[in-house]
């Protein structure tokens, strides 16, 4: 970006007419700021894709904004600001997402035979599988004393039927019964912890 096309935006003849609307200045702006907004975006966000719609979702809120923009600082800085708190809503927004997410692979896999999902499967998953531990060890500390061994050794240390039997000292089929009981607890509370975020 040449040092002219910054000066540029500091003269107030300009920004009238950014403010009265003129569409071809406010192509100039997003042409001669854009590449650095996402510089400033990519500090807060991981991926380039998200600071680009962080960036767009930034000049969408300055056009609506402009009449806001009083000249007592550079158009730049003015941008700047809009941009890193769109990145940062962006990042909450994507955090959120990450952890429904998250829930509803718990509720949906907490009937299948164990909750481990192989990396080979999922390969991008290694940070999901931890988030779906973290909760369901939360969940399973909650359930009764009985219902919670079996829960544990079953969802989070994969024991089959016959060697948690052995393992508590009580036959399969009650073994069985706690494991229904405890599903049906860790997906309740599960859909409740995605109601709450």
């Amino acid at each position: 970006m040449s040092e002219n096309n910054d000066l540029k935006w500091s003269d107030p003849e300009v920004i009238d007419a950014l403010k009265s609307g003129n569409a071809a200045e406010f192509a100039d702006l997003v042409v001669t700021y854009q590449e650095r907004l996402i510089i400033a975006a990519c500090s807060i966000l991981d991926s380039p894709e998200d600071a680009e719609e962080a960036v767009q979702d930034s000049f969408l809120k300055a056009y609506h904004a402009l009449e806001d923009f009083r000249n007592e600082s550079h158009i730049f800085t003015w941008l700047y600001r809009i941009t890193l708190n769109q990145a940062k809503n962006r990042q909450l927004q994507l955090k959120k997402e990450f952890k429904l997410q998250s829930l509803q692979k718990l509720i949906n896999t907490v009937d299948s035979s164990c909750l481990h999902i192989p990396v080979s499967q999922q390969p991008h998953n290694m940070f999901y599988d931890q988030e779906i531990d973290c909760i369901l060890k939360k969940i399973i500390a909650q359930l009764p004393r009985a219902m919670r061994s079996c829960a544990e050794l079953r969802f989070i240390n994969e024991y089959g039927y016959e060697e948690i039997a052995k393992i508590v000292k009580c036959p399969p089929g009650t073994v069985k019964s706690r494991l229904a009981r405890a599903r049906n607890r860790i997906k309740a509370s599960a859909k409740k912890y995605q109601k709450e975020l």
